[in-house]
Order: structure tokens, then sequence, then C-alpha cells
């Protein structure tokens, strides 16, 4: 830890003259945590800090890394250049918690986590001292691969740049902005901007005219992700993988091929908002078998309301950065209604939804595959 207290007040360990190890070893330096007394460290290698004595059960001792405690420092620094007070490691004694650094003016914890932590715990930490909690992700979560729950975890959400969140590189020094993450043909992709500073970074985010309309994935590439989308769903298949097992036993329940749904299941080119638990192709066939029933030739508004609640509970990713994720929901609910209002499958009635005609489902995987390969327009 970068912070003790010595004759009760706290210090910093980077603002500590460096003298004869003897001299320090003279001095109390205490855990502002549990009151137990703390060596202080520095060397040639490793940034000055406090460590306790023994093994302790108090919740600072931990095994901090060397990268952890630069970047610490470095986003004190950043914040101070910005006219913030900024306090390294501030102490919250009501909730046994430490923030990596604290923005008293606004009330915000800096937490730079390079290391795994669960949606649960993230959701915990600070909840009830703090307004804000500014993620900043190190070195394992800044790789250009996208995995759901990380999504899930970190991502939050702008009007123009879309889901995004933070990282820091501690070996370039650079901030790295993801942005515009997307959903297509169930990877998750998005775009990167890299910044010297947070100060720009945080004015990028701030003032951003960025449109999502500029963001497109071309026809080929397209083809290209349906392709291996497919491909995988096959061998998943093939494997009895537990990937896609609860909607292709859906699909089964209607005497339906999961492999074999229509192309209006894969959205518009096959893309989507990162906001599923499972990918939003499962998503749209559910909802997809449910509205094309053979026993139903119009569909009350009631009705229809009560597919969304309850595809939205079972298909709704929980976001831990974003309190209320129904918006987002609602927004691909009307996507997918539009799309089958202008293909012609529906149109809206003064009583709800009159089905006009069927989605044409494929009966193997080759003949959606070639499909995919021969058509010269996409969704």
């Amino acid at each position: 830890m970068l912070v003790a207290q010595f004759n009760g007040r706290l210090i910093q360990a980077n603002e500590i003259k460096l003298e004869r190890k003897d001299k320090h070893e003279k001095r109390r330096y205490v855990c502002p945590r549990c009151q137990e007394p703390v060596m202080f460290k520095h060397g040639h290698s490793r940034i000055a800090h406090f460590s306790h004595f023994s093994v302790s059960k108090c919740p600072f001792n931990e095994n901090e890394s060397q990268v952890h405690l630069e970047g610490k420092i470095r986003f004190k620094k950043e914040f101070l250049s910005m006219g913030h007070e900024a306090v390294l490691e501030h102490s919250f004694t009501q909730i046994g918690q430490r923030a990596d650094v604290y923005i008293p003016d606004s009330q915000t914890v800096v937490e730079y986590q390079c290391s795994p932590i669960s949606f649960s715990e993230i959701k915990r930490r600070y909840l009830s001292v703090a307004k804000r909690v500014f993620w900043i992700l190190g070195a394992r979560y800044n790789t250009g691969i996208y995995h759901r729950d990380t999504v899930a975890r970190f991502s939050r959400y702008h009007q123009q740049l879309g889901f995004y969140f933070v990282c820091y590189s501690d070996k370039d020094q650079y901030f790295r902005l993801h942005y515009q993450l997307k959903e297509v043909a169930g990877k998750i992709i998005g775009e990167t901007q890299n910044f010297l500073n947070l100060k720009t970074l945080l004015r990028f985010v701030r003032t951003s005219q960025y449109s999502s309309k500029k963001y497109q994935v071309g026809q080929n590439a397209t083809r290209r992700l349906l392709l291996h989308q497919l491909k995988m769903i096959q061998q998943s298949n093939l494997n009895r993988n537990r990937t896609y097992l609860e909607s292709v036993t859906d699909c089964y329940s209607f005497r339906k091929l999961f492999i074999g749904c229509p192309m209006i299941c894969h959205g518009n080119r096959g893309s989507g908002l990162p906001i599923f638990n499972k990918s939003v192709l499962c998503w749209r066939i559910w909802v997809i078998l449910r509205l094309f029933d053979s026993n139903r030739a119009l569909l009350s508004d009631e009705f229809l309301k009560g597919i969304f609640n309850i595809s939205y509970e079972q298909f709704g990713l929980a976001f831990a950065q974003i309190v209320d994720n129904e918006p987002f929901f609602k927004a691909e609910w009307r996507r997918l209604i539009i799309q089958l209002h202008d293909q012609g499958y529906i149109r809206h009635t003064v009583s709800g939804i009159q089905i006009l005609k069927q989605p044409v489902w494929f009966s193997n995987y080759d003949e959606k595959r070639w499909h995919i390969m021969t058509t010269t327009q996409f969704l």
C-alpha cells in the first residue's frame, strides 16, 4: 500500500525522504485500517510503499503488483493536472474498502483493475459511499478481444460512442478507449483510440460528435462473419456443446432447426447491441418462434407486451455500470418489429399486429450456407 499513518497523520510512501534503513525501522508506521505496524520499503526497481510485517487478516494486506502501484500514482497525477483534489488510497472504513484514487469534489472513486473481479463484487464496492466509480482496466483487458462478461462488468454507455470502457497500458503509458462495442454474427467487436493522458480522453468522451451511422460492417465482411458463426453453430451441435443447447431444444419444441433459422433472425447485417446474456441471434429466434406460431393470425398488444417482458427477463444482460438496461432492450425490440414490417411479414392494425406471411426456415446447414454465400444483400 502507498499510504500509512505516522504520528497520527496519513503519509504517502513517495513523500518520505529516502534515508538509511535503520532510521525508518525506528519510526512507527501503522496501517490506517487495522492499526498494525507496517514497514516502509523502497528500492531501485520498486517504488516506495508500505507492507505489513507478517501475514494479517487486514483487508489492506494484499499482494500488490508494481504495475498496480505505479498506475495509481499516475492516475493521481492525471487528476491533479486537471485541477481536482486527488487522494491516493482513500480508506472507506465503514465498508472496509480502500479506493485506489478518490476525487472528493465529485465523490468519484477511481479503480485500477488489473486482476479478475466478479460482477457481484463490482456492484458491491463503494455503492453506499461514492456517487460514481470510474474503472480503468489493466493489460489483461486491453487485448481487443471482447468477452460478454467484460462488457457486462465494466462498460458504460454514451449516446455517440455507444458502449465503451477505458484501459491503461502500463508498458507504453497511454490510455485506450474501447468504444462502439457491437455484436456482429455472435462476436463482439469495437473500435479503439489511444490518448496520451486522461484529460484528452475524458474531453473526447464528453464532447464527441461521433455518429454510430459511420460504423458499419461491409457486405463481404458480414458474409464472412455470418459463415463463421454458422460454422461455429454446426460444430457446437455436432460436438454436443452446451453453448446453444437451450436454443436448439427450444427450436425442436417448435419442430424447427436452430441452424436453419430465417435470415431475419440475424438482424441488420447480423449485428446488434451487446445487451444479451446470449447472442442476439438466440433472442431473435426465441421471439420469432413465438410471434409466428401457426395458431395465431393476430397478435394483440397485450400478447406482444408479454412476449417482450418474458424475453427481457430471459435474455437481458445485466450491467454493473448501467442502472437501467431496459431502454436498450426496447430499442432492439422496436428494431425487430420494424424489420418484420418492412419485409412484409406483419402489418400494424388497431387491434395489434396481423401476421401476413411466415418466415422461411432452412432445412439444413448446407442450404443455409449456400444462401449466405450467394445472396447479394443482407438485412
